[in-house]
């Protein structure tokens, strides 16, 4: 049996993460880490200590750095153009948007971690893809590779004196997969539904979005930095995922806040962009904000338990 406490309170959770951060930041030994993630290889179940650190740094200073996320900048202006044109394809029939933006997000972070994904499809499996990257022959442009080519690099030449296995490598691949692709698809749909109660907040961003981009026909990346609004994170609709103000964290906080936070944040932010751009949205059946049911679904990642616009 294992004794848990679950805190509601964000007064609570701003003491945990800033006054008692140290004391909460290792992880008990589950057995499910030990089984799934390769005897807690990974970095989300690793308990606090110098392997911990190695694998944070590895995130910081490579998996997830702005060079690195700017290097899959395509891959995600394409999917969600895939998004875009699945949307369109339904004209204005109730759409299942936790369910798209969940195929999306999953797709999106399989292609970063492994090229092959694509032309692939689902019959991998994690031992193929490794030994399809180890006999890979790259041009020598650390941009041009992908997450696996990086965590085989690091393995390779024993960079910051991690002796990492390749059980360490499958455990950060199936981490990446665990938390990347809930957490960015949730963090979407909760910002969609406090935008459609709150229809001022939800035309202001969408104004935005069509005046500065007005005459471009495809969104990137770089242009989110000319949406002033949409990076205050909602802060009206009291979604603001940063970790400010312990509202909503959907990425943790204090030591063990996730290490892909900008990595995430860079899809999310063009995501919801496109959704704003080319759509404008209203509940189904004609119901009112006021009646917009937000029960929350039992799980993992905390989500809408139904969640059609």
């Amino acid at each position: 049996m294992i004794n848990l406490i679950v805190i509601t309170s964000s007064e609570f959770v701003r003491d945990i993460f800033k006054t008692h951060d140290l004391k909460f930041a290792s992880r008990p030994n589950l057995m499910a880490g030990k089984i799934i993630l390769y005897s807690y290889g990974g970095f989300g179940f690793t308990p606090y200590g110098k392997t911990w650190s190695k694998l944070c740094k590895i995130c910081a200073l490579d998996l997830f750095s702005f060079k690195r996320v700017m290097s899959f900048k395509f891959i995600k202006e394409e999917e969600g153009n895939n998004l875009v044109d699945k949307i369109m394809m339904v004209k204005r029939s109730p759409v299942n948007l936790l369910e798209m933006l969940l195929s999306l997000s999953t797709m999106t972070i399989w292609i970063e971690a492994w090229d092959g994904a694509r032309s692939q499809g689902n019959g991998w499996f994690l031992n193929d893809i490794i030994k399809e990257d180890e006999g890979k022959k790259l041009d020598g442009d650390d941009m041009n590779e992908d997450l696996v080519d990086v965590l085989l690099r690091i393995k390779r030449n024993g960079e910051l004196d991690l002796s990492q296995t390749m059980e360490n490598v499958k455990a950060v691949v199936l981490d990446l997969f665990i938390a990347g692709s809930n957490t960015s698809s949730t963090v979407i749909v909760w910002a969609m539904t406090k935008l459609i109660q709150h229809p001022k907040v939800m035309q202001k961003a969408q104004l935005e979005v069509r005046k500065v981009l007005n005459g471009k026909r495809i969104l990137e990346v770089g242009d989110i930095i000319k949406l002033p609004y949409l990076n205050q994170r909602f802060e009206e609709t009291s979604l603001d995922f940063g970790v400010a103000n312990f509202e909503y964290i959907p990425f943790g906080g204090g030591r063990r806040i996730c290490p892909g936070v900008s990595f995430a944040l860079a899809s999310i932010e063009l995501w919801l962009a496109q959704l704003f751009f080319y759509f404008n949205w209203e509940l189904p059946g004609g119901t009112n904000t006021q009646e917009l049911d937000v029960e929350e679904a039992f799980g993992l990642i905390l989500t809408r338990k139904i969640i059609y616009v």
